[in-house]
């Protein structure tokens, strides 16, 4: 976020939502740059943005969640596009997971019957790119192209301050999922558009909040369809939206109990018996340059459990190097390295765990896929 922002006049608002871990002194310490705010309660997404809305000065407003990695570049070119583009209210970007896969969502067009039908269905699923059954996630459209889309992604959403003083923030009876999908209705019911940039990628670890396939997620995503219905459908449209939400919580609720039963036992009966150490096991390899080698070295000697197999100060020939050091895990760290050429290497690489350590920083994190938690790891040496 710092590098994002080194030629541009910006400030950085964190809103902390009762975290109970240490999160507020650790900032406060860390970054005493950043105008760190404690709400006292989790009150949910909406909440904690409008809270630090509050704050914001800028003639931009970014909503980003704290489990991203942005490019150095990534806002200078999002605030060009606002120059160049006055019919543009919002802007949402190309969002990869931490094994480098294009997160769908990152681009939506408004639901309906007819689309919810489809997602309910698996006909989105089992023809993504289809203009007429995927195009909840408009997966007929190019990625890594520049379109006017309906929904853009909470998780990055720049929006002009003047766009948001007429239409209002976030709708805090979301508590979490469907406020994006609402606040940019309000922002194109308004007269804008809201665009979405392939050309500015960046890292969305995700799993963090809620289990996609959990019951938990169900109940709280379909909630949030209910409540966008009610306020923007009326009629014969809002009755069918009704009906669907409904089908769709019992259908999904009863997969989700059956995907849990299953997993609860294959982990007991079929889970791994390995009793070596992750140590014995996990070859690490990193790019850093010569000189930042040394943040690294205090996580090993801390206790890091992985078997240090190599190291590059570049990208060249990095898949020989992988293969013939047989890494298991790949650690990016970012210092001359820049995240915008760390991010184009995200896809080259598949079946390697990526891992993340900013240079001088007091952490590496990791998020192999966005349907599970991730892990991160943090000097004084810790594990969670």
């Amino acid at each position: 976020m710092q590098k994002a922002i080194e030629e541009i006049s910006a400030q950085i608002i964190v809103v902390d939502n009762a975290s109970a871990d240490g999160t507020a002194a650790y900032i406060r310490t860390i970054f005493p740059g950043v105008l760190f705010i404690e709400s006292g309660a989790n009150n949910g997404f909406s909440r904690a943005c409008n809270i630090g809305l509050e704050k914001a000065s800028g003639e931009f407003v970014l909503f980003l969640n704290p489990d991203t990695i942005v490019a150095e570049n990534s806002f200078e070119i999002c605030i060009d596009f606002f120059r160049s583009n006055s019919i543009c209210g919002a802007i949402g970007v190309k969002m990869i997971d931490g094994s480098g896969n294009f997160l769908k969502e990152s681009k939506r067009s408004f639901p309906s019957p007819l689309i919810s039908f489809f997602k309910l269905t698996g006909l989105s699923a089992a023809f993504p790119k289809s203009e007429l059954f995927g195009k909840y996630h408009l997966g007929h459209l190019d990625e890594n192209k520049d379109h006017v889309v309906d929904v853009l992604a909470g998780a990055f959403m720049m929006i002009r301050k003047e766009v948001l003083e007429k239409v209002g923030s976030f709708d805090e009876s979301f508590f979490m999922y469907g406020e994006d999908i609402d606040l940019s209705y309000r922002i194109q019911k308004a007269g804008y558009l809201n665009y979405y940039l392939g050309q500015v990628t960046i890292i969305h670890f995700k799993g963090e909040s809620t289990k996609r396939e959990s019951l938990k997620y169900v109940r709280l995503f379909y909630k949030a369809m209910s409540i966008f219905v009610k306020k923007h459908y009326s009629g014969s449209k809002a009755f069918l939206f009704r009906i669907i939400i409904q089908l769709a919580i019992i259908i999904r609720g009863f997969l989700a109990a059956i995907a849990n039963v299953i997993n609860t036992i294959a982990k007991r009966f079929f889970g791994k018996k390995d009793k070596r150490s992750s140590a014995e096991r996990s070859h690490l390899f990193f790019v850093a340059k010569e000189k930042e080698w040394e943040g690294v070295e205090l996580f090993l000697t801390a206790g890091l459990p992985f078997n240090l197999v190599g190291r590059s100060d570049s990208f060249m020939n990095l898949e020989t190097r992988l293969a013939e050091t047989k890494a298991e895990h790949l650690l990016f760290v970012a210092g001359d390295i820049s995240y915008k050429d760390i991010i184009a290497q995200m896809k080259l690489h598949p079946g390697v765990m990526k891992y993340f350590h900013a240079y001088k920083s007091r952490s590496i994190v990791c998020s192999n896929d966005s349907s599970s938690n991730g892990q991160w790891y943090t000097y004084p040496y810790e594990i969670s």
